[in-house]
């Protein structure tokens, strides 16, 4: 609720660290929903070192393409 809040407050970018949240799949999934609605960049960070969840997550993500940033992926 408090990022769909800051988007409709003026927000232009969507993101965070789903490393930090105890469901980190939901947590991504959540932000790159509220990005769609709202046509927003999106910016998570993880520090993850599994490539296979990173690449699950670029996958989330659409792919590594414009408007996505994913960093620092210290496993890739």
């Amino acid at each position: 609720a408090m990022l769909r809040d800051a988007v409709k407050m003026g927000a232009s970018v969507v993101g965070g660290c789903p490393d930090l949240d105890p469901d980190p799949t939901g947590y991504a999934e959540a932000v790159l929903e509220i990005a769609a609605e709202h046509g927003c960049p999106v910016d998570l960070h993880t520090d993850g070192d599994d490539p296979a969840r990173l690449g699950r997550l670029a996958a989330m993500a659409g792919g590594l393409r414009a408007g996505v940033t994913l960093g620092p992926c210290a496993g890739l």
